[in-house]
Order: C-alpha cells, then sequence, then structure tokens
C-alpha cells in the first residue's frame, strides 16, 4: 500500500496537511536534535489522491510521484492471491521508487 511521509519541525504544515487530507499526525522528538518532530502519514487511496492534487505544481518529486501513482493503481482489494506477475511488477515499482529517493543531483554552478 502506498504511503506518504511528511516529517517536520514546525506542527503548521503537518496540521494544515491533516486538515486539508485527512491522515495521522505524531509527534516525537527529532534524532540527533533537541527538537520535536512532526511527522504527517497518509495512506492508500487517500495518498493517491494527494499526489493527484499535488502532481501538476511539482518539479523536484515527480518522477517519484509519478511511480507512486503507477504503484497505487496496481493495488487492488480483491480476495483473489496475486499473480507472480502481479507481485513481480508492483515490486519492480517499489524498487524504482526506491532508487529515485536515493538519488542525489549534482549542483552546476557556473
Amino acid at each position: 500500500m502506498l504511503s506518504v511521509i511528511v516529517n517536520q519541525n514546525d506542527p503548521r504544515l503537518s496540521t494544515w496537511l491533516a486538515s486539508r487530507w485527512g491522515g495521522k499526525t505524531t509527534e516525537r522528538p527529532a534524532p540527533k536534535s533537541a527538537h520535536t518532530q512532526f511527522r504527517w502519514k497518509l495512506t492508500g487511496p487517500t495518498a493517491l489522491a494527494l499526489l493527484n492534487d499535488i502532481r501538476p505544481f511539482t518539479v523536484i518529486k515527480a518522477e517519484q510521484i509519478d511511480v507512486a501513482r503507477k504503484f497505487q493503481s496496481k493495488v487492488t482489494r480483491s480476495p483473489t492471491p496475486l499473480t507472480v506477475a502481479q507481485i513481480d511488477e508492483r515490486l519492480a515499482l517499489k524498487l524504482e521508487l526506491s532508487a529515485l529517493k536515493k538519488q542525489r543531483f549534482k549542483r552546476h554552478f557556473p
């Protein structure tokens, strides 16, 4: 199942996101910091609705959103077990998304 997670030190963003799309907000100590971290999480079809809403405005995360949307389109609530091909397709999309999240872009300055 698709999940969208946003971590911030300022609670205003997670509060606004929860008021707009729902989801769950949690609070915890930030790792290696004296700050509090606010984490907002949205899953499943609601996460897909969020990604559909924000996709026209994205630049940096556009590829990740496209792969995540494709992944969620493959998720069904069918009682029928998944085929090997369906499992392989979902796994390939998950791995593609993980690779995109790990990409680092070099900055080129004139």
